[in-house]
């Protein structure tokens, strides 16, 4: 059998345990058979509350994940400067003199252990100018941390408070180019929201790793999906457009949560009075019929065409 095939059949094999993971079963991690790898203890890895981050972190460098420990300059790596959802982002510097992203878990449990697993697999197979890049992992401190490149600009979020004159259509585009590769993948996001999409020194938007779930989100058995990617799309590029975050009305968060719950959609807001297109477009993202919201390609073609349309005002909120 030739190198590329049996490089082939472990990646398979990665995939349908990673399928398993996904569907919550208990799986067995057998380090898989990669030419050039040079692989010191071959075993399977049960996982359990047993299994340390060393194991996890032994057992993915040997899938594509670089092991960047030994790069890291740990000396001037800072302590948490931001949220990230499942893990806090810190920053950090290697040892050729980059300055990294690093995001880690709050706490090591059987649960977290099982979605860092496959959160640094399905990062590590993306590759889009849309979508953060992911350097490799390294241990930091008793944790695994994953290591991106730097985003100067912070989060959107941040990047339009400060840039009113931003052309937020064109964030739109980028950020709809970036789901649809990901749909096509096929991975689905699972935390859309400005938060979590960063801007780079070039001004390029890239994807990152309870607010804007779906109405079906909140239903017990219920999980991710392409359209609910798409609801939080929607609900993100309200937030681009406005620079207010949906159902901002609302002073208590729980309250926007049982608004969505209930299947409750945003009012049409005064900067997308003059802009029809754009809002029935964002309406039917948030279709209380899950299948019947649009794709990310389909949503790409329409942003494309109100980009290209000389007769819309201008994209900006100066």
């Amino acid at each position: 059998q030739s190198p590329g095939a049996a490089s082939e059949d472990s990646r398979a094999e990665i995939d349908s345990q990673l399928s398993a993971l996904r569907k919550g079963q208990k799986i067995l991690l057998k380090t898989p058979q990669i030419p050039g790898a040079v692989v010191q203890h071959q075993k399977r890895l049960l996982i359990t509350s047993a299994v340390t981050s060393e194991d996890i972190l032994a057992y993915l460098t040997n899938i594509r994940c670089p092991d960047l420990t030994q790069s890291l300059d740990q000396a001037n790596c800072g302590g948490p400067i931001q949220d990230g959802g499942f893990g806090e982002i810190c920053q950090g510097r290697l040892n050729d003199g980059r300055i990294v992203a690093l995001k880690s878990l709050r706490e090591i449990n059987r649960k977290r252990l099982k979605y860092l697993a496959r959160e640094l697999y399905s990062w590590s197979k993306t590759e889009h100018d849309n979508v953060l890049e992911l350097f490799g992992l390294a241990y930091l401190r008793g944790g695994i941390v994953m290591v991106s490149p730097w985003m100067e600009f912070g989060n959107l979020r941040d990047y339009l408070k400060q840039n009113r004159s931003a052309n937020r259509l064109s964030m739109m585009v980028q950020i709809t180019e970036g789901i649809d590769y990901l749909h096509n993948i096929p991975m689905i996001h699972g935390d859309i929201k400005a938060a979590n999409i960063f801007v780079s020194k070039e001004g390029v938007a890239k994807i990152g790793t309870m607010r804007w779930m779906a109405p079906e989100m909140f239903r017990a058995g219920s999980a991710h999906t392409r359209e609910a990617d798409i609801y939080a799309l929607g609900m993100t590029a309200l937030e681009i457009f406005t620079g207010k975050v949906p159902f901002s009305e609302y002073d208590h968060d729980i309250q926007a949560i049982r608004a969505v719950a209930l299947g409750t959609k945003p009012t049409c807001p005064p900067e997308l009075i003059r802009q029809p297109k754009l809002w029935t477009l964002l309406n039917k993202c948030w279709d209380l019929v899950p299948h019947e919201r649009p794709t990310a390609k389909h949503i790409l073609s329409e942003v494309l065409e109100l980009a290209g349309d000389d007769n819309v005002d201008s994209w900006t909120l100066v």
